[in-house]
């Protein structure tokens, strides 16, 4: 008996999409044999296929739920370790995410080709059980707007047998009141859930058809937004029927890992865009020290202060302490708490972030403000340059990389991203350090 995959199912999302399946299931149940009396025939036929769909929906769901989206083994690192400088780092795995992976807050586990967490059964929407997922939420709509159909002949019929004698004695069958409320409510959640579900079903064949997960459509929108003299080239389309394919193969395979890419691309395109755009808003914060603890009512500066406090979500600082902010709305300024560790500044744990008075605040020195913002996680400096937009700026910018940093490279394209490592003895030691702390955690977990 698994103790865990007990609590997935027992858990109010499956539990309640199991309810609406039985109240639905239960009044088609009492309707179907009236709508199709005049002809069995038929009616034997369409309730074998409603009965095989109800089936294919059952057992979609329950592999959906059992099979899982297909999670990253906690403290995952490349083949080749000097690739990390292309990788996204998990704080709460402690690993680095290959391309395709993401963390999911709810599950607190970084899944293979997340593309969401759903509610209904209770886990992700991943590599390995998209399939299924995707069965489920094909074969949804067809049962329930036959049930649907199926209901609302036999209410429309039938309804005025509730109350009338004689008229249900002429139609051979009188409805109880239960059965109307039976009927009302699946017929309800018949149509409903139809409806909602075909929708989703949509979204899902535009991602498989695509390759592309609603997270990756951001990252695509987010690269495409910065200069460039060619649109971003998402790596993993390889048009729809090849996508099809690699879909299948690696849910089959339960990979998630391996993919195949477009010719002139490579798998790390994307996580470099991604790496690229928070360094840049990195690059934006801007470093304060609390001077005076701000008072619990938010009304350091004045009455008005106090009032728009009220509505917003504050940070709890004290005196001494150092934020970095990035936003502003009135007196307040918006950020996170920081320490400085290795000579980087690094977020808080566990991370908070809110408003927090100006008044209370005043700009760090200048020594402060040089730190710089470990934004990848894992310790390591190293930053991100793209090509200028123009063939003229390109000796600037292999000059300024050359000035900043020892073995800076040459960015040749203007579609890429390059790592550049800020200080090579320190990115040695890192490695080491990260691959040495990054085993402890895998054997613990083990």
């Amino acid at each position: 008996f698994d103790f865990n995959m007990a609590q997935h199912f027992f858990n109010w999302g499956p539990m309640f999409a199991f309810f609406l399946i039985s109240v639905i299931f239960a009044a088609v149940l009492k309707s179907h044999p009236f709508v199709y009396k005049d002809n069995s025939t038929s009616g034997d036929i369409f309730f074998f296929l409603w009965a095989v769909n109800v089936g294919v929906i059952l057992i979609s769901f329950f592999k959906a739920i059992y099979v899982g989206p297909g999670n990253l083994k906690k403290g995952w690192l490349p083949k080749n370790k000097r690739d990390i400088v292309h990788l996204q780092y998990c704080n709460k795995c402690k690993g680095y995410k290959p391309p395709r992976v993401h963390h999911c807050r709810e599950c607190g586990h970084c899944v293979k080709l997340l593309d969401h967490h759903c509610p209904w059964i209770n886990g992700c929407v991943g590599n390995d059980n998209r399939l299924y997922f995707l069965t489920f939420v094909a074969s949804v709509p067809i049962g329930c707007s036959y049930s649907c159909y199926v209901i609302v002949v036999y209410l429309v019929n039938y309804y005025q047998t509730v109350y009338a004698k004689r008229y249900a004695q002429m139609m051979g069958h009188r409805m109880s009141i239960p059965t109307l409320i039976l009927c009302m409510a699946g017929a309800a959640f018949a149509g409903a859930v139809a409806l909602a579900v075909a929708l989703l079903c949509g979204v899902q064949i535009r991602n498989i058809l695509a390759n592309k997960t609603d997270i990756e459509r951001w990252s695509e929108d987010t690269a495409n937004m910065r200069m460039r003299n060619t649109k971003f080239v998402f790596p993993f389309d390889l048009k729809w029927k090849e996508n099809v394919k690699e879909s299948i193969r690696q849910c089959v395979n339960m990979d998630g890992l391996s993919w195949r890419v477009k010719e002139g691309t490579t798998s790390y395109d994307l996580s470099k865009e991604v790496l690229y755009y928070r360094h840049r808003f990195a690059m934006s914060r801007h470093t304060f020290t609390v001077k005076k603890t701000p008072s619990w009512f938010g009304n350091d500066a004045g009455f008005m202060s106090a009032l728009r406090a009220l509505f917003l979500n504050k940070l709890s600082v004290k005196a001494g302490e150092t934020v970095h902010v990035w936003r502003k709305k009135k007196d307040f300024l918006y950020g996170e708490k920081v320490f400085v560790e290795n000579g980087l500044y690094k977020s808080a744990r566990p991370l908070r972030r809110g408003w927090m008075p100006q008044v209370c605040l005043e700009e760090a020195g200048s020594e402060k403000q040089k730190l710089p913002y470990d934004f990848r996680g894992d310790g390591i400096h190293i930053a991100y340059n793209d090509m200028p937009p123009n063939n003229n700026s390109k000796g600037n910018n292999k000059g300024n990389n050359k000035g900043n940093s020892e073995g800076a490279n040459e960015v040749d394209d203007a579609r890429a991203v390059e790592a550049v490592v800020l200080n090579n003895d320190s990115f040695e030691a890192a490695l080491n350090a990260v691959e040495d702390s990054n085993k402890d955690t895998s054997a613990n977990s083990d």
